[in-house]
């Protein structure tokens, strides 16, 4: 494990550009919140995002930030908030 690469979160999402399509779970599947707050930090925008097959508060955060343009989901829910 000595030669084991942790890569940090905002590296990771610079491979997402303006007008990526990004598929995103309900959040009890662990997509991080820094990933999420990373894309609206850097501005991104234009951004189709899939839902599978819902989502939410990343959904929400994304929305809310204009970074979205197009949205392909059954439902955005907040769940027990």
């Amino acid at each position: 494990m000595k030669n084991r690469v942790f890569v940090p979160v905002a590296e990771l999402t610079e491979v997402i550009q303006d007008g990526a399509k990004l598929a995103i779970p309900k959040d009890s599947s662990g997509v991080a919140m820094q990933a999420t707050r990373e894309l609206v930090r850097r501005g991104v925008r234009d951004l189709h995002l899939v839902c599978v097959p819902t989502s939410g508060i990343q959904a929400d955060i994304l929305i809310g930030s204009g970074s979205v343009r197009t949205l392909e989901t059954s439902a955005i829910t907040l769940g027990e908030f």
